[in-house]
C-alpha cells in the first residue's frame, strides 16, 4: 500500500511541477524579467530558477547567495501566484498581500505593481496592506491610468481615533 501511495504522490507532484512551471513562465513573460521560468522539482516541489538565454539553472540553495533580496521577493511572488492560480483551478479568488514589495527597488516595485494592477486585478480582487503609502502615491503619479478604476484606498486607524 505504501508503494502505491508513493507512486500516486510522485505522479501528482509531477503534474503539479509541470503546471506550476508553466504558470510561472507565463507570469515572468508578462513581467519581462531576466528569468525564463521558476522550475518546480517533480519530486520535492523545491524551486530552481532558469535565466533567459542561459543554460544556467540556479538551485534552491543558490538563490539566497546569488540573487538580491528584491529579486528573491519578485520570484517568491511569482511562485506564490503560480501555486495560487493552480490550486484555485482558475477561479477568481482574492489575493491578499502584506507589503509584497518592501525590498524591491523603485523599478521592480513599479513593474510588479503594473502586473498586479494591469493584469491580475482583471481576474482577482487584490488587497495590499502597506504602511508605505508614499510609494504607492509615487506610482499613481507615474501611471495614473492604472489607479483610476482599479485602486481604492482604505486607511485603517486604531479604534477610538478620529
Amino acid at each position: 500500500a505504501l508503494d502505491v501511495f508513493e507512486q500516486i504522490a510522485g505522479e501528482i507532484y509531477g503534474q503539479w511541477a509541470d503546471a506550476l512551471t508553466s504558470r510561472s513562465q507565463e507570469l515572468l513573460r508578462t513581467l519581462d524579467t531576466d528569468y525564463d521560468a521558476i522550475h518546480f522539482d517533480p519530486r520535492t516541489l523545491q524551486i530552481r530558477v532558469a535565466l533567459k538565454g542561459h543554460t544556467n539553472i540556479l538551485q534552491t540553495n543558490q538563490l539566497r547567495s546569488q540573487l538580491s533580496l528584491g529579486t528573491r521577493e519578485q520570484l517568491s511572488l511569482i511562485a506564490r501566484l503560480a501555486v495560487s492560480r493552480y490550486l484555485s483551478r482558475d477561479r477568481r479568488l482574492p489575493l491578499i498581500l502584506d507589503e509584497p514589495f518592501a525590498n524591491s527597488d523603485d523599478e521592480r516595485f513599479a513593474r510588479l505593481m503594473r502586473l498586479l494592477l494591469g493584469e491580475l486585478s482583471r481576474e482577482h480582487q487584490i488587497i495590499i496592506a502597506s504602511c508605505h503609502r508614499q510609494r504607492h502615491e509615487w506610482l499613481k503619479a507615474q501611471a495614473p491610468d492604472l489607479f483610476a478604476e482599479r485602486v481604492h484606498w482604505c486607511a485603517l486607524r486604531p479604534l477610538g481615533s478620529p
